[in-house]
């Protein structure tokens, strides 16, 4: 069950960046540990009010089905609420590597600030930037991520939104292979003893596991995390309540979302994109498949979510999710997993 924490008396850390299309702090709580504190979406013309509690829904759903998923709880800063997560890495001792890094380092014409550029990102990019780095085990993380978003209906799988955890053993978190410029490749002679100057051997070298091992050490694919943007915390009441009245349109809903993750430069459903993962990675699909099905209880499911917010003190009362909103995630969770049970196992 998710708890409560306040963190007013927490301190705000002003120097680390937090982006995003979310409000979010960086703190540090009274024993020293690091977490982000995050709100949900609020700008003109959309204000997904719910859509932290996804973030909290979405931990506990993935971990009753087995899934490596951030842990997310509710917290109160300053009067407003929003999720907790403890930072994933140790600052001194670890380097958290988004997918973009990895991405723009194969392909330095991805960019995914232009739009035209976005249709890049897709699952033969993201297999082949990891592929080349000696990264090639990951790819089973990215099929795990793709389930787990088409179960909780998540549309927002950016290139920011997972990662791979590496000890930082150069000492120097600013260092990344994207960026193989001549202070790099000087780093880079220092490090290995290399007598080359040559940019193309740098940038040949650093694409081995080795390389990377040397400079960021064992690596991991990160937990799970940034899944807001699901369980239709997009959907007004009167959306709800149609969706809860017809089963033909709520099924619907399910069936026509997109996936972020592009197959060929093609933005398709999670439906659509899984079916064609199928021939190449038919028994890791399986496998993943087979232990939700194990581990899926409607009943265990419905508890989670009807009891999600049973911690939050009388003053917040408001910020509780509406029954029938939470009525909505049940069946929606439910038909999304017993579709993915009928189509692919």
């Amino acid at each position: 069950m998710a708890k409560f924490i306040d963190i007013s008396s927490w301190q705000k850390q002003e120097w680390q960046n937090t982006g995003g299309t979310r409000n979010k702090k960086y703190v540090q709580s009274p024993i020293g540990e690091f977490y982000y504190f995050k709100t949900s979406l609020e700008k003109e013309g959309k204000n997904y009010q719910y859509e932290f509690w996804s973030e909290i829904i979405a931990y506990e759903i993935g971990q009753s089905l087995g899934f490596n998923v951030l842990q997310y709880d509710i917290a109160v800063y300053e009067g407003k609420l929003g999720c907790l997560s403890k930072d994933m890495i140790d600052q001194n001792k670890e380097i958290l590597n988004e997918g973009i890094r990895y991405l723009v380092a194969f392909d330095n014409t991805f960019n995914p600030n232009f739009k035209e550029s976005r249709k890049k990102y897709d699952f033969q990019l993201i297999k082949k930037s990891l592929e080349v780095r000696g990264y090639g085990q990951f790819v089973k993380n990215i099929i795990e991520i793709i389930i787990f978003d088409l179960i909780i209906g998540n549309g927002d799988r950016h290139q920011e939104n997972w990662a791979i955890i590496s000890d930082n053993i150069s000492g120097n978190p600013q260092v990344n292979p994207k960026n193989a410029n001549n202070g790099f490749i000087d780093s880079l002679k220092v490090w290995y003893n290399k007598k080359s100057t040559d940019k193309a051997e740098i940038e040949r070298f650093i694409a081995k596991q080795d390389a990377f091992d040397l400079i960021w050490g064992k690596s991991n694919f990160a937990p799970i995390y940034d899944s807001g943007s699901s369980l239709a915390r997009e959907c007004t009441e009167q959306k709800i309540i149609n969706m809860l009245n017809n089963d033909n349109e709520l099924e619907s809903f399910i069936t026509r979302g997109k996936s972020e993750i592009h197959w060929n430069n093609q933005k398709i459903t999670h439906f659509e994109l899984l079916n064609n993962l199928i021939p190449d990675y038919k028994s890791d699909i399986k496998a993943i498949i087979s232990r939700i099905k194990l581990l899926y209880d409607s009943e265990k499911l419905k508890k989670i979510i009807e009891n999600i917010d049973k911690e939050i003190p009388l003053k917040y009362i408001e910020n509780k999710i509406p029954n029938n909103r939470k009525e909505l995630i049940h069946k929606m969770i439910t038909l999304r997993i017993t579709l993915l049970l009928q189509k692919f196992l």
